[in-house]
């Protein structure tokens, strides 16, 4: 692994970290954009997951879902599906989700609440709990991370995206968490589900060698001000490869954008809010 370290700005040129130095150059403050495989861990859902899916597009499924939060894949667990694959160009998205995932395994409801999304998370009691059963990998990065470092100065670093996490918008956007009862059958499913991780970004999808009947991009407009006829172009080619390659007969993708687009009849598009739904469902 290289890294190219200036003044503020850490690049990695490869997709394999080095623990130690990543809390170490956290602890440095150095980290203010570390390129296209290292990006600020989003440490919640953005969307409300009820406006993104239907049960039927969820339970006995093949899904792909982003990797960004752990919400998304946890969500969808509930739901029973018969595998969930991720995908995150950010292979720290990797870590996060394993660490949420550990957490639903080991922690009862309350503690999982205020580890993720209380006034104070991250405290090292419960964090050695959930540390017992991550994978080696996972387990290497978070006790780098909060060896020498207080989880507050973590979470307040650029590690982590920045934005507001509350249990309030919680319990709104995730059904898993929307009661203790539901938590436990999170918790039950995700026992008999198959799970598997790859490091792509949406574009880079048909280089899996897998067919799936839902598939969940994400925010792939944002708001990074593209026009409409932009958008437009990059939804119609980026969902015309993934459905040749990766979307089984009847299969359905699911995107969301900030951005109204107009597009093709074979698209239905959901206004909820300020937020564009987008499906397309293959014939």
């Amino acid at each position: 692994m290289s890294l190219i370290i200036n003044q503020d700005c850490v690049v990695f040129n490869d997709i394999i970290l080095d623990h130690a130095n990543v809390a170490n150059l956290i602890r440095r403050n150095l980290i203010t954009d570390a390129g296209e495989y290292y990006k600020p861990i989003e440490r919640a859902a953005r969307e409300p997951f009820s406006q993104l899916f239907t049960i039927n597009e969820i339970k006995g499924k093949d899904v792909l879902t982003t990797g960004v939060s752990g919400d998304y894949f946890l969500s969808i667990a509930k739901y029973k599906p018969n595998s969930i694959s991720v995908f995150s160009q950010n292979i720290l998205d990797k870590y996060f989700q394993e660490l949420k995932i550990a957490g639903v395994l080991t922690l009862n409801y309350n503690e999982y609440l205020q580890f993720f999304y209380g006034n104070r998370p991250f405290n090292n009691y419960t964090l050695t709990k959930i540390l017992k059963i991550l994978s080696k990998e996972s387990c290497d990065f978070w006790i780098a991370l909060f060896k020498n470092n207080n989880p507050e100065i973590v979470l307040k670093s650029k590690l982590f995206d920045q934005r507001p996490v509350n249990i309030k918008n919680a319990l709104a956007f995730n059904p898993y968490l929307v009661c203790e009862s539901e938590y436990l059958n999170t918790k039950d499913a995700l026992m008999n589900i198959y799970y598997s991780f790859y490091n792509l970004s949406s574009v880079g999808l048909n280089e899996i060698k897998k067919s799936f009947d839902t598939i969940y991009l994400g925010n792939i407009i944002g708001f990074n001000g593209l026009d409409k006829s932009t958008s437009r172009y990059l939804i119609l080619n980026l969902f015309g490869e993934i459905a040749k390659k990766n979307l089984k007969e009847n299969g359905i993708i699911i995107a969301s954008s900030y951005t109204d687009v107009n597009l093709d009849e074979q698209f239905k598009v959901k206004k909820q809010n300020s937020l564009n739904i987008i499906k397309y469902q293959k014939k």
